[in-house]
């Protein structure tokens, strides 16, 4: 996934739906899918548009930190060593077994004490979810959440979305894979593997060049001799089928 606005409104609803409610108050640094300019000791700075309405139709008010002043952010140290944790396992675990590896981790630290606070997280949860707005109805929180959507490579190495068909490299003929679509492209991921990036398109097919060219190679359509020449012609021909 990104740092993009998308992908922050997403995790900031599942984070509520999480708590069970909205807070009052954010606190936020001042990033750019956040702020168009910074909060500083001379200015207020400014929302950045996107974001004001999304934190309106939460019912949330923003509170940027006013911009190099660390003492108004709270400790940041103390959860790397949960980070540390994690990469341990980088390239054992799938998508889903990295999931199920974080909420234990999650269980296990919200369920002690709290260095910084003296208190229990979890435990200190339930006494502040009185204080904690309801969550906008669905038709509000939709637009904003990122969906997984799932697929399956066929032997022309391509996989559907919408109607549509996009490609992959041809090693994942046959596997499954997850997409995530935001910023207007398909992110397409095999376990926690970025393995393709289309542009959200109108067309019926969507080869890459280089997608198509291996898998020409793969199958021995063309001779080695002319190959790339070949393929590329195809997928002019190809393209101009479809339109």
């Amino acid at each position: 996934m990104s740092k993009s606005q998308d992908v922050l409104f997403s995790c900031l609803d599942n984070a509520f739906e999480t708590f069970g409610g909205v807070p009052e108050e954010i606190v936020t640094d001042n990033m750019k899918t956040v702020m168009d300019s910074p909060r500083t000791k001379g200015s207020e700075g400014k929302i950045n548009i996107r974001f004001k309405q999304f934190a309106d139709d939460y019912g949330f008010k923003v509170q940027p930190c006013v911009a190099a002043t660390p003492k108004t952010k709270g400790k940041v140290e103390s959860p790397m060593r949960v980070l540390d944790e994690l990469r341990a396992y980088n390239g054992k675990l799938s998508y889903m077994g990295f999931v199920e590896l974080l909420q234990k981790i999650n269980d296990r630290e919200n369920g002690k004490v709290h260095p910084g606070t003296g208190r229990i997280p979890v435990m200190y949860l339930k006494t502040e979810k009185d204080s904690l707005h309801q969550l906008p109805p669905d038709t509000i929180r939709n637009p904003y959440q990122l969906i997984d959507h799932k697929a399956t490579v066929d032997r022309s190495s391509l996989f559907r979305y919408k109607g549509n068909q996009y490609s992959v490299p041809p090693e994942y003929i046959g596997q499954k894979v997850t997409l995530q679509v935001y910023d207007d492209y398909i992110h397409v991921y095999c376990n926690t593997k970025l393995i393709a990036l289309h542009a959200v398109s109108d067309k019926k097919i969507n080869y890459t060049d280089k997608d198509y060219i291996s898998l020409a190679r793969q199958t021995h359509s063309f001779s080695e001799e002319n190959l790339e020449e070949r393929a590329r012609e195809n997928l002019r021909a190809l393209g101009e089928a479809y339109e």
